[in-house]
């Protein structure tokens, strides 16, 4: 290329960045005159940040009614409300939005709704993917051209109630498939069988027969820790982490020093999602074993933003350690997260474990740009990977573009069909959404997915016959899905048809019992239909329920439903707390107030305490919903869980008598 052509290439761009620049300014020049806390002078701007809760799945989101009642107690104008809301979020991905969001918005006000999917979303982004679109989203001129289009698009309202392929489903092994002695005494060699037998049973997903064996071990070893610590690792697996750690306790009563005991105390608390706290056991844990237990080191300091120390054991591991699995993915997940994509795609390769990390680091667009490279070689299954990862962070505009290309390298892929319906749903498009299903069931007759989707579509739309129709026919392909009787159990409901609705959810429980929100979902029905002494007794047909919290609590109080629903915390939330704190600080650095809500039929350990340390309010909606629990399905949509439009208001109705007594406290 000649200097002249260069010279005037240079010369357009300038042009353009100068107009940009221009067009920017201009557009910006009349906010220099509005109150402070406003967008563009739309009046005092309260900012909804959170998760689908706030974005609204299951009905009119609480934002958008909140705008409508400020309108009409204080004019329109007055106050301008905005949804920030992100389904599948979890509080440290919402806290890194959150500085941009500050800046773009300003607002006086920030509502802070969270926590829920800290547990099963593990995503601590220090360098997230998406800063510089966020940043670029801070400009008029941006949203003037249109760019953000797609996300307006997508609606709360339209959300499916699917679940995604693989949740909660394990291949069970029945407790006599070992064939394990009775005895009662120490012989040769038997506690080595049971704690095999434990390890085999928890690594095939049966927490149930792993705590019986546990128990067998610590009735075979009274005064040695390996029994206690087995059961920890079982409570962990049913995801009661309060017993896992109370085992871990009494473990170290009998063997305080133990490697093997420091490992159970790290793994425990990573799964629990206790990073900062599982350091020093993990630290004291690779000082006596080495080993894979540094990769466990590893996860708990990139999981706890720590990624340069966890670069650094990686630094000094490979090397003495060159053949450990485990070690290479930990150390790929620290390169990610510290921003390293290379270094950590020269260790892990296009795993799964890859992916995941650049998922987990918010790094969306490199995922599908990774997972559309490693489809030359490897496939659409790549690209169908990664379309679960960007389907569950919300990150639609890649899904489409990822799912676009994995079909013109399986043009009879119906999972990829299936997920185009379901963001056409999103885009409340059901007729679009019902041709993708279709495409799938011509493209895999075979597959239950396809009869899924369609007969969830079917029953929201009001066709029962079709939706019953279409979800047996899923069963008939695959009677190892829970989903699908849940979904079934659902429909029963809405017809009035209760003890079959029971039926279906027995069955689902049957195939995973350790699922809190199935078993909330369940317990729920139950115990508003009046069947709570029906509900207690499935343990005795299906003892693994016991290790559900969620069982244990409404089991024992399901005659009051408020009691229940108080008695329930779900269980410990990673980094609540400490984001909430966070958000609190920027929120007052910039000038606006930072108020932290409970969930409708639910409070999460640490909210309440990130509130009462930051000074800021906490609103509980518990009582407002029990008040509401007589005329409960009135309030709650069709998956048990979110609220309905109804609900929804609620929230907002409650909301703004919150707002409207700051603002009566700042006239006095």
């Amino acid at each position: 290329m000649t200097r002249k052509a260069l010279a005037a290439i240079f010369k357009i761009a300038a042009v353009i960045l100068a107009a940009a620049l221009m067009a920017e300014g201009a557009l910006r020049l009349p906010g220099l005159f509005a109150y402070r806390h406003g967008v563009s002078g739309r009046g005092r701007a309260v900012l909804c940040a959170g998760d689908s809760f706030v974005w609204g799945i299951g009905g009119r989101s609480f934002p958008g009614q909140l705008q409508q009642i400020l309108d009409s107690r204080y004019g329109a104008g007055t106050f301008s409300v905005i949804n920030a809301g992100v389904p599948g979020s979890n509080s440290a991905q919402m806290l890194q939005k959150l500085p941009a969001q500050l800046e773009r918005y300003k607002p006086e006000f920030v509502i802070a709704l969270t926590g829920r999917n800290n547990l099963w979303n593990k995503s601590r982004p220090g360098v997230g993917g998406d800063y510089w679109l966020d940043s670029l989203r801070i400009t008029r001129f941006f949203r003037v051209l249109g760019a953000d289009r797609e996300r307006a698009r997508l609606s709360g309202v339209c959300e499916p109630d699917t679940e995604p392929e693989g949740v909660g489903d394990f291949d069970r092994v029945a407790l006599s498939a070992l064939n394990l002695p009775r005895a009662s005494s120490v012989s040769a060699g038997l506690p080595d069988r049971y704690e095999a037998a434990a390890d085999i049973y928890l690594r095939t997903g049966n927490a149930y027969a792993a705590l019986a064996v546990g128990r067998k071990i610590t009735q075979l070893l009274p005064k040695k820790a390996r029994g206690r610590i087995a059961q920890s690792r079982a409570y962990a697996l049913a995801g009661d982490y309060a017993s896992a750690l109370k085992e871990l306790e009494e473990a170290a009563k009998l063997e305080k020093d133990g490697g093997q005991l420091q490992t159970a105390y790290c793994r425990e608390l990573l799964s629990a999602g206790f990073y900062e706290k599982a350091i020093p056991h993990c630290l004291a844990a690779e000082s006596v074993e080495g080993g894979d237990s540094r990769a466990d080191l590893i996860d708990a300091y990139s999981y706890s933003g720590l990624a340069s120390e966890a670069v650094s054991v990686c630094a000094a591991s490979l090397t003495v350690y060159p053949d450990s699995r485990l070690l290479k993915l930990s150390c790929a997940r620290a390169y990610v997260y510290e921003g390293k994509l290379s270094k950590g795609r020269e260790l892990a390769g296009s795993s799964p474990e890859f992916y995941r990390a650049m998922n987990d680091a918010g790094r969306y667009r490199e995922l599908a740009a990774y997972a559309e490279e490693d489809s030359v070689s490897g496939g659409a299954e790549q690209l169908l990977f990664a379309s679960r990862l960007l389907e569950e962070a919300g990150q639609f505009r890649l899904l489409r573009r990822v799912l676009d290309k994995a079909l013109r390298l399986k043009p009879d892929s119906a999972e990829a069909y299936v997920r185009l319906g379901d963001l056409a749903r999103r885009q409340c498009d059901p007729a679009s959404a019902k041709e993708f299903y279709a495409r799938a069931m011509r493209a895999s007759p075979a597959y239950w997915g396809g009869y899924y989707a369609a007969g969830n579509l079917a029953s929201h739309e009001g066709d029962k016959a079709s939706a019953r129709a279409l979800l047996e026919k899923a069963l008939s392909f695959s009677t190892q899905k829970h989903k699908v009787y849940r979904q079934l159990a659902r429909l029963s409901l809405s017809e009035g048809k209760r003890d079959e609705a029971y039926s279906y959810y027995e069955k689902a429980l049957a195939l995973s019992p350790y699922d809190k929100g199935l078993c909330k979902e369940a317990a729920r029905v139950y115990v508003a239909g009046g069947g709570s002494a029906r509900f207690a007794a499935l343990s005795k047909s299906n003892p693994d329920l016991v290790l559900n919290p969620v069982f244990s609590v409404f089991s024992a109080k399901g005659r009051n439903w408020q009691d229940a629903m108080f008695s329930f915390s779900g269980g410990a939330v990673f980094g609540l707390k400490q984001d909430l704190l966070r958000a609190a600080a920027l929120s007052d650095a910039a000038g606006a107030r930072l108020i932290v809500s409970s969930y409708p039929e639910e409070e999460l350990p640490g909210a309440r305490e990130a509130a009462a340390e930051s000074g800021s309010p906490y609103v509980s909606l518990l009582p407002l919903f029990s008040a509401a629990n007589a005329d409960r399905d009135a309030y709650f949509s069709y998956d048990n869980d979110h609220p309905s439009t109804a609900g929804y208001g609620l929230m907002a109705a409650h909301f703004a008598d919150v707002l409207g007594s700051f603002l009566q406290k700042g006239k006095k």
